[in-house]
């Protein structure tokens, strides 16, 4: 086996890697979340730097991927915030307005985002996202799942990425100088 590499899902900004089989666990549970609560219409799990892992709605549209970019950048800062105030990293970020329910908490080093109906009990919203966050962080530091040899959505591998992105300069350069945008 020397020489193969196993796909993973990288996770920038922190030594948590999920493979294929923990990424499918964290989208089931995400799904059965929102099946399970009438008061939950969509979830979100996405890496600290904000890269989206995984969602499941109810049929509602949202944009996972920016949901899951701007709630890393909402729990970073309050945990910043709360490191200025000279506390420990913030616990979850709670949003209550008339057209729906957000709550925001670290999932070990992963970030779960829960969005609530309009009206929902914000008590039940947030007692869900705690059991799931319990769950995700269980299967993400267990690291008992087999790793799969399917074949990764993204996988980390530091010297293709170079070579692309080398390639695309050179490109780029070569258009430039025949006067070709790009």
């Amino acid at each position: 086996m020397h020489g193969t590499k196993t796909p993973i899902w990288f996770v920038p900004m922190n030594s948590c890697a999920l493979n294929d089989h923990e990424v499918k666990l964290c989208q089931k549970r995400l799904e059965q979340l929102v099946a399970e609560s009438d008061a939950v219409i969509a979830s979100v799990l996405s890496s600290p730097d904000g890269l989206l892992l995984a969602q499941a709605s109810d049929g509602v549209e949202i944009e996972a991927d920016s949901v899951a970019a701007m709630s890393a950048s909402v729990i970073s800062l309050t945990d910043a915030l709360a490191g200025q105030a000279g506390q420990a990293m913030s616990d979850k970020v709670v949003s209550d307005s008339k057209d729906s329910s957000l709550v925001i908490l670290h999932a070990g080093t992963l970030i779960l985002t829960v969005i609530g109906r309009a009206n929902a009990n914000m008590g039940l919203v947030f007692v869900s996202s705690q059991r799931v966050a319990k769950e995700i962080v269980s299967v993400v530091e267990s690291g008992t799942s087999p790793i799969p040899e399917s074949r990764a959505v993204f996988s980390f591998d530091p010297e293709a990425l170079l070579a692309r992105v080398m390639k695309d300069v050179d490109r780029k350069k070569l258009n430039e100088e025949n006067g070709n945008e790009s």
